[in-house]
Parts: structure tokens; sequence; C-alpha cells
């Protein structure tokens, strides 16, 4: 590395280089003052400073990291910060998943770095791993790659191109063209933050799919093979109803509800869902979300959503169209103000909606695995093994493992 603008091309250029220059080129430039990749590109580097990057990197490229020094560097390159306790889990999890393993030691290999991926750190107490850079690099990969597993990646839900829309408005003089110009540009957010809202629900509900169809096609239709064993359906029954009651506590009031008065109650207390599958369906099928959702845009005018659910987009987008429009009715043409207008409405009411959208997903996810999924295998792992090894049993095995279920 006797170059740092050789080895700047480089990790621009080199794919396999990007992660790591990703994850700490930009952290060494930010010491020396330069706020961005541009301007350090057009900076006059001089000699002395030169040095001092290049020794800095140098330092911080032999530099390992224990899982706390970890956290805030990777919460910057990822959507959603993470807390410390489950970086924990993400690195066991990491270290576990072979590509993973594979693709640190490719890198380690191309950097001609012989250390291990983790040391440990001689201190007081327990001893502590601590990782390197490429495999700091590989972790911020495997997070996001883990993020995109439970759900659909946005793609630029958002008003952008605000710099050619500001140009645009500019060269308007027409109070109607005005108008229509942010109108259409309302327009087509509206139609993609709704259908990302619905495409959204439809990754939340796909875990309760998973437990109706176990419900029909093994606790019913194996229903047979199941007394053959010492399979406890009662504690399975339990634990399928609480995920249903836990899904519609998260989802309902962000997906849902309209009004401060909605209440998620009306639906939890003294209702056995297992036992109406249909009534269930009614109320919080994927159809049922989509249809509250054209009712909520298109029948209701001049209401009051509450601002924690997804409808709140149309009142605050019916609040800046109004502004607009009253400002240019009194000929008050004011594009930067209005262009701030709806950068804040982007972001506070796009953005952040479907950034709470995703995270719902991932907690009823994570849910599913915890409280469902895992404890039903358990007891259908058990409630086999206390049970004489017949053919029945076999066949009930064979099944589950068809399914998934074991």
């Amino acid at each position: 590395m006797n170059n740092i603008f050789d080895f700047y091309d480089t990790v621009r250029k080199n794919k396999n280089h990007m992660l790591v220059y990703n994850t700490y080129f930009e952290i060494i430039l930010q010491k020396f003052n330069y706020s961005s990749q541009n301007e350090f590109e057009k900076s006059v580097v001089t000699s002395t400073k030169y040095q001092q990057i290049i020794d800095e990197f140098e330092t911080f490229f032999q530099k390992t990291f224990s899982v706390e020094e970890l956290l805030p560097i990777i919460n910057q390159k990822i959507y959603y910060p993470i807390q410390q306790k489950d970086l924990y889990k993400k690195v066991k999890n990491a270290k576990t998943f072979e590509p993973f393993i594979k693709e640190v030691i490719f890198l380690q290999q191309e950097y001609g770095i012989t250390d291990n991926k983790k040391v440990q750190l001689k201190r007081v107490g327990r001893p502590k791993d601590s990782y390197n850079i490429c495999f700091v690099a590989c972790l911020i990969d495997f997070i996001k790659q883990e993020y995109q597993a439970t759900k659909r990646v946005n793609k630029h839900i958002k008003i952008n191109n605000l710099a050619q829309l500001k140009k645009e408005l500019n060269s308007i003089d027409d109070s109607t063209e005005y108008k229509l110009t942010i109108k259409k540009l309302l327009d087509n957010i509206e139609e993609r933050y709704f259908l990302d809202m619905e495409d959204s629900y439809k990754i939340a509900y796909k875990n309760i799919d998973k437990i109706i169809d176990f419900k029909f096609l093994i606790l019913e239709n194996q229903n047979y093979l199941i007394k053959q064993t010492n399979i406890d359906t009662n504690k399975i029954s339990i634990l399928m109803q609480n995920y249903f009651e836990y899904f519609i506590k998260h989802t309902f009031p962000f997906y849902f509800s309209i009004n401060k008065k909605d209440n998620t109650s009306i639906f939890t207390e003294n209702n056995f869902f297992l036992k109406n599958i249909d009534k269930f369906r009614m109320n919080f099928s994927i159809n049922a979300m989509a249809a509250n959702l054209d009712y909520c845009r298109y029948d209701l005018t001049n209401y009051k959503f509450k601002t924690n659910s997804i409808f709140y987009f149309i009142s605050a987008r019916e609040r800046i169209e109004k502004q607009i429009n009253e400002d240019i009715n009194n000929g008050f043409y004011n594009v930067d103000n209005h262009i701030q207008l709806l950068k804040d409405f982007s972001r506070r009411y796009i953005e952040n909606t479907i950034a709470q959208a995703k995270k719902i997903q991932i907690d009823v996810e994570w849910q599913f695995h915890l409280s469902a999924k895992n404890p039903i295998r358990q007891l259908l792992i058990e409630g086999m093994e206390a049970s004489n090894n017949t053919i029945q049993t076999q066949q009930l095995r064979e099944f589950l493992i068809d399914y998934k279920w074991l």
C-alpha cells in the first residue's frame, strides 16, 4: 500500500475490495475532515497529510475489533440500527454459515492478511473474540442479506430527483400547470407507497399461512397418525393461538387501524381463531387488508387518520397539497419552500413509515420462529420420541419432514 491513490482506485474498481472500502475507507477520510469521497478526490493532499492518511489506514487495516467496538461502525452501514446483544447473535450465526467463512478467507487472501478471522483478547475475566476488517466487512454484508430474507427491498418509494423537480417548477409560470405537476408527482408516489404497504403486509402474513396450513394439512388431515403418538396437540394449539394474537397486536394498529378508538382486544379476547379460521381471514387476510386500504383511500374524505398507521400518508398529503395550492392561488411561487415541504413529507410520512413496516416484518418473523415453529417442532419431536416406533410414527415423521416441520 505504497500509494494511497493507487489503492483508492483499486478498491473502487475491484468489487472484491469494495466490502472493505465501504466499511473503512470513508471512516479514515472523515478523521481528516473530508466530508465525502468527492471532496477527497478534488482536494490537493499535502505530503504530510498524505503520509498521515497512509499511516492511519495501515494502522486501521491491521486492527481487530471486539463486538462492542463493532457496534457503532456496523450501525453506520445498515438500514436498521441493532443492539449489542443482537449483534452477538448475528456474529454467532455468521460463523456457522459456510459461504460467509469462505468469503472472509478469500478477502484475507486478497489483502494478504494471514491472521485468523478472530483472535483471543487476553483480558481479565472471560476471553472475548476480536475480528479483523475482512470479517467485519463480510459481516455487514451478511446482516444486510439476512434482512433481505425477511423483507422485500424497497425500491425508492420516496420523492427523489428533487433538483430536477425544482428546475421544472421554476420554469412554470402557469398556476394550473404548477398544481398539476405537484399532483401528478404525489399521485405517482401514493400509488407506489400503498402498493409497497400491501406487499409488506403479504410478507408479514406469510407465517400465518404456514400455521393455517399446519392446522389443516397436519393436525386435521394427519389426525389418525398423530393419535398414535404422544404428541400434545393441546399445547401445540395454544402456541398457534398465541402467535395469532401476537400477529394481530403487532400488525393491526399499523396496517388496519384508522383512528385512536380502534382496539385490538375486540379481536383477541375470547376468540380462539383456530376454531374459526374463516372469521380470522375475513378480518386479517391479505384481501381484507387490501379492501380496507382501498376504502380508506377512495371512500373516506377529509378524515383525520391517526398518525401511527399507514393511512396518515393520506392526511399528510392533503395538507401539503392544500398548502402549496394556497400559495399558488395567492401568487406565491416559493419553489424552494415547496421543495422543502415535499422533502420533509417524503422523509416523515413515506420513508419512516416504510422503515416501520419492515421492522414489523422482522418482528413477526422472529416471533414466529421463537414462539411458534421451534416450540411446536420440539413438541412434535418429544411426542414421537416418547411413542413406540411404529409404522404410523414413521409415516408421520416423513410427512412432517416433507412439510419442513421437522
